[in-house]
């Protein structure tokens, strides 16, 4: 580790012990580390980090996607300074270009949406070449409050005000629990080089608006330590997601009378249960029968199922989507995908 100065030898000391500790849980000595840098502040921080210590935590390979969104130049900048360091430290450099404007024209899905899908599309191919292997990516502390305050404005469950998962299948996120502010003294303090996408400084986009207007606003006018505050809300509707998924699975094993193909059965004992149980169990049944089925569902459509007498022995049904439906009948419960 490189860095002068007592405050910046603090910041790089938690920095670091961050990823290790991170690494440490969430990875072992035979997984390949498929590093995903952008050649911003974030991943090239992992990156710097990650290369220190690899010699314990096993192999790294570097993957830099081009969004093809880009056309003055500045994305190959970025391309040369992630291959420039890679080249500087002997860490082979994975490199894709792809057209996300003309998929998203294609689609009709948005950049943002077509832009993850496939990075982690290409991230998994690599990572598929060496067998055993964890995707590392730079989220911080940041991303996760403004994915909360997106989902509250687009609506969420408590499960969607958990922020940004650590660790979620072969996805490493080992900076989520640092600050924008600490990654950046990091790089600056270790001479690490980086790049400014300029995209990010667009409103046009969502994630843009929540990170340059509405957070700034908050913090000039309602809550200066948001962020934090935040942070340790999203610990509190983590523990209560956590507890509330542990009695979902118990009632849904414990009502479940008939799991196969594209039905799910369900007793009509599972009304006796709290709501917000039933209401979770019936989701967890949707998706059960939808499995990777690329299409969406109207979960308002299961409040209105419920807000109806469904114990007087009458046939109800209510539509999801043109193919899913719940059917109440006979004391049962039915999940069906047609």
């Amino acid at each position: 580790m490189r860095t002068t100065g007592t405050k910046s030898a603090v910041i790089t000391n938690r920095v670091f012990s961050a990823v290790k500790q991170s690494l440490d849980k969430a990875t072992s000595a035979e997984d390949v580390l498929v590093v995903a840098v952008s050649g911003g502040a974030d991943s090239m921080c992992l990156l710097d980090i990650v290369r220190q210590i690899r010699r314990r935590v096993g192999k790294i390979v570097v993957c830099h996607l081009h969004h093809g969104v880009r056309t003055d130049g500045s994305a190959e900048r970025d391309m040369l300074l992630v291959k420039g360091y890679c080249d500087k430290y002997g860490i082979p450099f994975f490199y894709r270009r792809v057209d996300v404007p003309s998929i998203v024209g294609e689609t009709g899905k948005s950049a943002e949406l077509v832009g993850r899908e496939l990075r982690y599309r290409f991230f998994n191919e690599v990572g598929l070449c060496y067998g055993s292997y964890k995707i590392l990516t730079g989220a911080n502390a940041n991303d996760s409050v403004e994915t909360v305050l997106m989902h509250l404005i687009r609506g969420a469950s408590v499960d969607g005000l958990c922020g940004i998962r650590e660790v979620n299948g072969r996805v490493v996120r080992p900076l989520v629990g640092i600050s924008r502010k600490e990654i950046e003294a990091y790089v600056k303090g270790n001479g690490v080089p980086y790049s400014v996408d300029p995209t990010n400084l667009e409103v046009e986009y969502t994630r843009n608006k929540v990170r340059l207007e509405l957070i700034p606003y908050i913090e000039r006018n309602l809550n200066p330590n948001i962020v934090n505050t935040l942070l340790s809300s999203i610990q509190s509707f983590s523990e209560d997601s956590e507890t509330l998924n542990r009695l979902t699975e118990r009632a849904y094993q414990k009502y479940l009378i008939r799991d196969m193909g594209k039905e799910r059965v369900l007793s009509l004992s599972l009304l006796s249960e709290d709501r917000s149980i039933v209401k979770r169990v019936l989701l967890r049944a949707v998706r059960e029968v939808i499995k990777t089925a690329q299409f969406s569902f109207k979960t308002a459509m299961i409040d209105k199922l419920l807000g109806s007498p469904l114990t007087d022995g009458r046939t109800r049904q209510v539509s999801l989507s043109k193919c899913l439906k719940i059917v109440v009948s006979k004391g049962k419960i039915a999940v069906v995908l047609e």
